[in-house]
């Protein structure tokens, strides 16, 4: 007699929010998508604990370059709709408050 066993480690990334930076690649403010991924091991494809965050990432919108997310750089992360509805520039003050009260901006829109 013989048994089939599938077991392994299922991936899943989630779709956090918008964040305003400057992209080393672009050279110019823009929006960033946050993605936080997380891992679960199963058996039969049955997940056997919840999913483990592993890390999460920023993707520039404009030239779709990958960063690592640092997450106490930014004051909040935006909702999805953001990039939708809120220029450029008040992306950057509330999520570099910072930055954006020293004049560093250089943000027009989305």
């Amino acid at each position: 007699m013989s048994y089939l066993f599938v077991w392994g480690i299922d991936a899943e990334s989630v779709r956090r929010g918008i964040v305003v930076d400057a992209c080393s690649s672009c050279r110019d403010w823009k929006p960033f998508l946050v993605v936080d991924h997380f891992t679960s091991a199963h058996v039969y494809l049955v997940s056997l604990s919840e999913p483990r965050f592993t890390g999460s990432v920023r993707t520039c919108l404009g030239c779709q370059t990958t960063f690592p997310f640092q997450p106490t750089r930014y004051a909040e992360v935006l909702p999805l709709r953001a990039a939708q509805t809120m220029s450029l520039d008040e992306g950057f003050r509330r999520c570099l408050p910072r930055v954006a009260q020293a004049g560093e901006s250089g943000a027009a829109s989305w």
